[in-house]
């Protein structure tokens, strides 16, 4: 499923709708993300970003795939939001897998 089609059915999905892996939480209708109980000061961009990868968490995404999904310009967007997650939540817990993309990596939401 490509990334843009994940996150239509994101934005797309009931008012209760959520997705963790971990301890880490998105709640997307309220745009609000949790790690251990602990509320994230996020953006929009980076809240769509982390459902992305988390409803994707066995899969590659691609730059190219999640500047569709979110409607970015400059590729490098991409790289700016992941810096900001990652500061955030306090964990380096977004693999990058060179030439392919990032995917979570579920062993350091725990």
């Amino acid at each position: 499923m490509a990334d843009a089609t994940v996150r239509q059915k994101v934005l797309n999905a009931t008012q209760s709708w959520s997705v963790a892996v971990g301890r880490l939480e998105v709640d997307l209708s309220g745009y609000r993300a949790k790690f251990r109980d602990r509320l994230l000061a996020l953006n929009a961009s980076q809240i769509e970003v982390l459902a992305i990868l988390l409803v994707n968490r066995s899969r590659v995404c691609s730059r190219q795939k999640l500047c569709e999904a979110l409607n970015l310009y400059g590729a490098r967007s991409v790289d700016e939001i992941l810096t900001k997650l990652r500061r955030q939540v306090g964990e380096d817990f977004i693999k990058n897998i060179p030439n392919l993309g990032w995917i979570i990596d579920p062993e350091k939401l725990a």
